[in-house]
């Protein structure tokens, strides 16, 4: 009886783990946006002649970053969903991932 508890409650947080990942990574694209745009409106004020090379170096691993953070959310609820034996770890691990990133 105690098993099958353990074993439901490992497939609750692995359905749960992918969407509380994907809301974290939401918000940190949110603040990605928001570093953008506002380097686009300075861009064409004339305030910032030119976005220098790290920036767009920093922006596109922050970009590959939060692509693979939801990629993995996604790969995690589809193993949740299809009730392999690894889902929970792998859910585990991309929430680790995801939260860390928005950090």
């Amino acid at each position: 009886m105690a098993e099958q508890a353990e074993g439901d409650l490992l497939d609750r947080f692995a359905r749960y783990r992918p969407l509380v990942t994907a809301t974290a990574v939401g918000g940190a694209a949110a603040v990605f946006d928001l570093v953008t745009a506002a380097l686009g409106v300075r861009q064409a004020a004339g305030d910032l002649p030119r976005v220098r090379d790290s920036a767009l170096v920093t922006i596109g691993r922050a970009r590959a970053q939060l692509m693979s953070a939801l990629l993995g959310a996604v790969a995690a609820a589809r193993l949740s969903e299809a009730g392999h034996p690894d889902a929970e770890w792998w859910a585990a691990v991309t929430k680790a991932h995801g939260i860390d990133l928005a950090n």
